[in-house]
């Protein structure tokens, strides 16, 4: 195998974990995902100043929330808004599960199986 490697960025990662805590301190945030603290503020910094956090202070502590409307930045992605593109990304994931589910039910192998027999409770 490869190197390990993920999906999405640095950038990506803590823009989706900032949905689920948008009241996480840049420690926590560090913590949960494994990066510097000096990386999360440098991420942090970058999603504010191009649109895509919106700040507000709550006392002493920081509350990031998600600009819905944060332009996608990839020529590729059309102009759509973040929110437009996970709309997208959520169908087009919704279609290719149903697709490899029927592959499945016809007797084909997942995706990444290496093309072994699934195990008994993986049938299940």
């Amino acid at each position: 195998m490869g190197e390990r490697w993920t999906i999405f960025t640095n950038h990506a990662a803590v823009l989706l974990y900032l949905l689920e805590h948008p009241g996480a301190t840049i420690r926590r945030i560090a913590d949960d995902l494994g990066l510097a603290e000096r990386t999360v503020v440098g991420i942090l910094r970058d999603l504010r100043c191009d649109g895509y956090l919106l700040v507000q202070k709550e006392g002493r502590h920081n509350v990031y929330r998600v600009n819905p409307e944060g332009p996608m930045r990839r020529p590729e992605h059309g102009g759509m808004t973040i929110h437009q593109f996970f709309v997208r990304v959520l169908r087009d994931l919704e279609q290719a599960r149903m697709t490899i589910q029927n592959h499945i039910q016809k007797g084909g192998h997942r995706p990444g199986d290496g093309g072994r027999e699934p195990e008994l409770s993986e049938r299940l």
